[in-house]
């Protein structure tokens, strides 16, 4: 006899299906299978990698990170943000130490801005729903990168570079403002209880700069490493996708539906933009080579920089992990930031430059890219602004703590 007060039920749990635990091992066994049937082309794509790592990655960012690490150990990120928190609260609905992270995620490129946002989230400077929203709109391409490596490097137009920049900056400004709703109701950091933070180091002592140095050093080394481990691995990725004729199918399809609705671009600007997806240098160097007009492959590069590629995401990915931040806001702030840059970027080339008429024909070769600057003046010119950071911090934190001082003889 089956109790009355017990329901069977023949209702069966329906499973389900991990997606990523089926595709996940199958593209890694599609991708030795690359290594193995293409191993020069693997092999030459992961040499280009490196050499762009060391070239311009290294010498640009290492110090930078360094002089970062030095600051986050010192009172300027704090007592900056106290001043500037009302301009950010306004404006992004983040504290003001998040400026350090906007002011130089813009002037030394990725992923600076993502190590600074997780550095201040870890200090506790930042609440989950603020980092986010730093995050979506802080780590961006630099100068260096931006009208070095493409308006001079790449398109052999060191106007249209700046112009490029320009766009760039407003786009990632307008991101910010859009973002400043996200978790708008969430809880917010109270930045002026910066102002009585203890100091972290000895203020008899003073600034315990030898080994603050030391291990600014190492982290930077690691952080960077890393990074270069994350351009080599997407630079092979991206010839395999060439290799397998993914990329130019997809282009070709993506070009026949424009040419459907008006829009005549040829297949290889598409190309370019897909390669720029998963890898921003060499998808903007096919851009430039693309028979599309140049207002196109400009809007196009200006795109492609805005949104940053899988390669600089998966460094973000590395460097957020275990902060509490979200990588899926960032990366809609990085699609946004994308489309922002490609429209202002249309409409400053349509007004500032004469395009119709202009046969120009822009070449990406290793013989014309000879113009970018070298790896000494790469690393001199970023080591002197950081340099710059370092003695700022320094004279700061010295003179909080000689104010403290003659505070407390007083």
């Amino acid at each position: 006899m089956v109790n009355k007060g017990i329901r069977i039920s023949g209702h069966k749990e329906k499973k389900r299906i991990n997606f990523a635990g089926v595709f996940f091992p199958l593209l890694i066994v599609f991708f030795i299978i690359f290594l193995l049937i293409y191993p020069s082309d693997a092999l030459n794509a992961a040499y280009k990698g490196l050499d762009l790592w060391f070239r311009i990655v290294f010498p640009s960012l290492f110090p930078f990170f360094v002089a970062t690490d030095l600051l986050n150990r010192t009172f300027i990120i704090k007592k900056a943000g106290v001043m500037l928190e009302p301009l950010m609260r306004p404006a992004f609905n983040i504290p003001g130490p998040g400026s350090f992270a906007f002011i130089l995620g813009i002037s030394s490129g990725y992923p600076v801005g993502a190590k600074i946002t997780a550095s201040l989230r870890k200090d506790g400077l930042l609440t989950n729903a603020e980092g986010d929203r730093l995050l979506s709109f802080s780590n961006n391409s630099g100068p260096v990168f931006i009208a070095g490596a493409v308006g001079t490097g790449i398109f052999h137009m060191p106007q249209a570079g700046l112009v490029l920049l320009g766009c760039h900056i407003l786009a990632g400004i307008t991101v910010g403002l859009i973002f400043r709703f996200y978790k708008k109701g969430s809880d917010v950091s109270k930045s002026n209880k910066y102002m009585n933070i203890p100091v972290n180091v000895n203020t008899d002592t003073g600034f315990d700069m030898v080994l603050s140095f030391a291990s600014a050093i190492k982290n930077s080394i690691l952080t960077v490493l890393v990074i270069g481990g994350y351009i080599i691995f997407f630079s092979v990725v991206l010839k395999m996708l060439i290799n397998s004729g993914i990329i130019k199918q997809t282009a070709l399809l993506l070009s026949f539906l424009c040419k459907q609705f008006g829009a005549g671009l040829p297949a290889d600007l598409f190309e370019g933009m897909l390669g720029g997806i998963f890898e921003i240098t060499n998808g903007i160097g096919m851009i430039a080579k693309s028979e599309a007009p140049l207002l196109a492959r400009f809007t196009a590069a200006g795109m492609i920089a805005g949104w940053g590629g899988f390669s600089v995401h998966s460094q973000v990915m590395g460097i957020i992990s275990g902060t509490g931040l979200k990588l899926k806001p960032y990366l809609t702030g990085k699609a946004i930031h994308g489309l922002i840059a490609g429209i202002l970027t249309a409409l400053a080339f349509w007004l500032v430059f004469p395009l119709q008429g202009i046969e120009y024909t822009a070449v990406y070769s290793s013989q014309q890219t000879a113009v970018m600057a070298t790896w000494l003046d790469v690393f001199f010119s970023s080591a002197l602004i950081a340099l710059v950071i370092i003695c700022m911090g320094i004279i700061m934190e010295s003179y909080y703590i000689f104010r403290k001082r003659i505070n407390r003889s007083i």
